[in-house]
């Protein structure tokens, strides 16, 4: 087991009554809680506001530290939501730290968010709005409330980062398509069913109408999407909203199944519009779980330090990192720049990106 610090930070106005930075310990994990309060706090964290939070814990290596944070985190948001009513944003992991004793080289991860750069995709202004057009005059009334609806779920589902939330914004996408989709295919039902039921304390029938899947089911058929992955996805969204199955086997199935669900959504939207697919969304969709195309996500560092308190003595140790913005005509970065707050021997080991086709020419570190 290794000791290890993450350290993450979120958004959120809440507040404690007792003072500005709060400590605790649940079981052998030491919590801190600490208000972003100055510009190094901001350039750190790359927020106003908000806070802190640093665990540090016993792990199997900084990977099963970073899923015991994740899950703490969470944990923790959530509760202050629950005792407050207060909002608390997604969290931001920004680095993790082997702090065992007597360590020569430390382990060192550095997360990184919202690092642009061009993947070579572009939108056509003239087609862009001929779009636009066509998307506000295709539905009125509450038709259009609801085709809006699904638009907005279709990109909340881009924007998401949690699988589960992602793989249900894509579902509620689709369902809210659904009385548009029966319209759409001349369904002979109505959309409705009336089910027959038996009330368990007096025996008598009575009978409840319920929505069916009927313009969803036609739209998979419709598509070709095939029948066994359509079956995946129902379960999948049965798995996460009534609890038959452990969450973590619903979270691998849904980012397996997220691509096509996301599609489904996708041609279910065009389909209404009278508009013709593009392969380009659609190989994006491809790529869209669970982290997002193009976004740089860490860069892994072995810190030559032994002294684990000189590390962590007068602030986080973090490497700033600036991207030179000259994509090639492949649509590439030409260049990256690491500048590191801290003294000790540095050696980078790997930079991962969660783009598909993301290359780094040139990698060059400027030690602090």
């Amino acid at each position: 087991m290794e000791k290890c610090l993450v350290v993450a930070a979120t958004r959120s106005s809440f507040s404690f009554k007792e003072n500005a930075n709060y400590k605790f310990v649940i079981g052998d994990i030491k919590v801190g809680f600490k208000k972003i309060s100055d510009e190094r706090d901001q350039a750190f964290t790359g927020l106003k506001y908000g806070w802190i939070i640093q665990l540090e814990l016993n792990a199997d290596g900084i990977e099963s530290a970073i899923t015991l944070a994740n899950n703490l985190i969470d944990f923790f948001l959530s509760t202050i939501s629950l005792e407050s009513g207060l909002e608390t944003h997604e969290k931001k992991l920004l680095i993790v730290l082997d702090t065992s004793n007597e360590v020569k080289e430390r382990e060192f991860r550095q997360f990184f968010y919202d690092q642009s750069f061009s993947r070579g995709d572009t939108i056509e202004v003239s087609e862009f709005t001929e779009h636009v057009g066509a998307i506000w005059l295709r539905y009125e009334g509450k038709d259009r409330d609801r085709f809006l609806r699904a638009l907005h779920w279709f990109r909340k589902g881009l924007n998401e980062g949690d699988v589960l939330d992602q793989f249900l914004a894509f579902w509620q996408g689709v369902e809210t398509l659904n009385p548009l989709l029966i319209e759409h295919f001349g369904c002979e039902k109505t959309g409705y069913e009336q089910i027959e039921k038996t009330c368990c304390v007096t025996g008598n029938v009575f009978y409840e109408m319920r929505t069916t899947k009927q313009g969803m089911e036609e739209l998979v058929k419709h598509i070709g999407l095939e029948g066994e992955a359509w079956k995946q996805i129902s379960k999948a969204r049965n798995g996460i909203s009534h609890g038959f199955k452990s969450l973590k086997d619903v979270q691998a199935e849904c980012e397996y199944l997220m691509p096509k669900i996301a599609e489904l959504l996708y041609k279910g939207i065009l389909l209404l519009l009278n508009r013709s697919e593009k392969d380009t969304t659609l190989k994006n969709l491809s790529y869209i779980s669970p982290l997002k195309l193009g976004e740089v996500h860490f860069i892994d560092v072995i810190i030559k330090e032994e002294d684990v308190e000189k590390l962590l003595s007068d602030y986080y140790p973090y490497f700033q990192m600036s991207m030179e913005l000259a994509p090639q005509e492949d649509g590439y970065i030409s260049e990256a720049k690491f500048s590191a707050k801290l003294e000790s021997e540095c050696v980078l080991l790997s930079l991962s990106a969660s783009g598909r086709g993301l290359r780094m020419e040139h990698l060059s570190e400027d030690e602090g």
